[in-house]
């Protein structure tokens, strides 16, 4: 009975998203670190998230990727969006998806794209219209350090400047914490290169707000969740002789995906799957509450006449008593 619910379950969020750009675009997207309002069920090819970058915008298309890694599926795709990305106003996707993309993938002309791209997005900052003062997140720090260049300490200098200017702007409504731990992070950066402007009596002054186990803390970059053994396998489907991409496939119908997917069907979940031909991830998730949530996410495979599932994320959050 279990499986025939499943089939039933997801036969209407099927019908429901049978054009698969058309009826997603006005769908909110959820993950790991999002919260969530309601269930969801995506099928997702990356040719039409560019297509739809293109026609309609960057910013919705990328509500589709939903965090996941595309550079994996579909290296051509992920790159037209990296690139698109670097001339648009860097909403919240676009700025991952970019930053994303830049700790992930290496090449000589990196450094630079990223560069000039937080030049801009320091620009940005002053211009935006956000209820607490503005501050780049770990990650995007994360990109800046691992794309150091000859450009980096002007731009980190501008950053912290831009700060202290925001704090006048933001003076009845902001962070106090975050404020000062940006900035003392900013400072440890410069320091790194001897840069004089990183001095004592400045490092001080951020340093007297900040918990004394976090002076010294520097954000490290997140696990790139695509690590896996090719040699462990979490699942084999066989006999399918005739399967030429993942586009033949029809997930509501298959056991060994039923059988993956069932522990999701229910209120607050996601069932989330992004294919470009041979490969595909699948991304499942429960998150009842901001704080408390599980999910795994798999890569799967085409090869001849089988499909080979390995699981490549295990993620749960508690809610601490």
């Amino acid at each position: 009975m279990k499986l025939v619910s499943v089939i039933v379950f997801l036969l209407f969020f099927t019908d429901a998203f049978s054009q698969k750009t058309k009826g997603l675009i006005n769908q909110s997207t959820y993950g790991p670190t999002g919260t969530y309002t309601g269930d969801l069920y995506r099928v997702v090819y990356t040719k039409d998230i560019l297509k739809l970058a293109l026609h309609s915008s960057l910013d919705s298309a990328l509500s589709l990727v939903n965090r996941t890694p595309i550079y994996y599926l579909d290296s051509l795709t992920s790159k037209e969006l990296f690139f698109l990305a670097l001339n648009e106003i860097p909403t919240d996707r676009i700025e991952y998806h970019l930053v994303d993309y830049s700790l992930s993938i290496c090449n000589s002309e990196m450094p630079e794209l990223v560069n000039d791209f937080f030049e801009k997005r320091i620009n940005y900052l002053t211009s935006c219209k956000s209820p607490t003062i503005p501050i780049i997140s770990d990650e995007s720090l994360n990109a800046i350090i691992k794309n150091r260049n000859e450009q980096t300490d002007s731009i980190l200098i501008r950053y912290y400047n831009t700060l202290q200017k925001l704090k006048k702007k933001y003076r009845q409504n902001y962070e106090m914490h975050s404020f000062h731990m940006k900035c003392n992070q900013i400072l440890l950066l410069l320091s790194q290169t001897n840069n004089a402007f990183a001095t004592h009596k400045k490092i001080r002054k951020h340093r007297n707000h900040i918990h004394q186990n976090l002076v010294d803390y520097l954000p490290a970059p997140i696990e790139r969740f695509l690590e896996y053994n090719n040699e462990e396998v979490d699942g084999v489907i066989n006999g399918i002789n005739d399967l030429k991409s993942f586009s033949d496939i029809d997930i509501t119908s298959n056991s060994v995906l039923l059988e993956l997917i069932e522990p999701f069907v229910k209120e607050y979940s996601w069932v989330y799957f992004m294919y470009n031909d041979n490969v595909a991830y699948l991304d499942l998730g429960y998150r009842p509450t901001d704080v408390e949530g599980h999910g795994k996410i798999y890569r799967l495979e085409l090869l001849n006449d089988k499909v080979i599932i390995h699981l490549i994320s295990d993620w749960k959050t508690y809610l601490l008593e």
